[in-house]
């Protein structure tokens, strides 16, 4: 953060990847946020920011059900 210099060179780098090189990068990117962005760990953070200017204790109230897994299972619609 604030390193303009390293950003762009970081950048250039990218840009110069192979084809094969940048799909793994970018595969690899999917997966990331699919381990850290479930519809659970967005619903918490949002209840823990509402907890934070309401002065409540919602975030600490386990979800009902496990969304993601009924995704994953096909129980969604």
């Amino acid at each position: 953060p604030g390193d303009v210099a390293a950003w762009a060179a970081t950048l250039d780098a990218v840009l110069g990847f192979p084809a094969d090189d940048v799909a793994a990068v970018g595969e690899a990117g999917r997966r990331a946020v699919h381990a850290g962005y479930t519809t659970a760990s967005m619903q918490q953070a949002t209840l823990a920011v509402y907890d934070e200017l309401l002065g409540t204790r919602l975030a600490a109230c386990p979800p009902a059900q496990d969304e993601d897994a009924m995704v994953v299972a096909g129980a969604a619609s």
